[in-house]
């Protein structure tokens, strides 16, 4: 098993809100390329903190060195 991948991400903080942004790229025994993209952002006001995420992830994306049992 063969395997490439890529990492990409960016984060924006501004005291109380923060957004950090995640791209990954990659492929496992020559099955083709997988892509995946995550948001996550967070406002604290007070007491209170509020997180909101967004993610889209393609079929057969393969995470670390999970191995494929098809």
């Amino acid at each position: 098993m063969s395997s490439t991948t890529g990492l990409l991400s960016a984060a924006w903080s501004n005291g109380a809100e923060r957004v950090q942004a995640n791209f990954r790229d990659g492929d496992i025994s020559g099955k083709g390329n997988a892509f995946g993209t995550w948001i996550d952002a967070s406002l604290a006001q007070g007491r209170f903190l509020q997180n909101a995420g967004v993610f889209r992830i393609d079929p057969d994306v393969t995470w670390g060195n999970t191995a494929d049992h098809q």
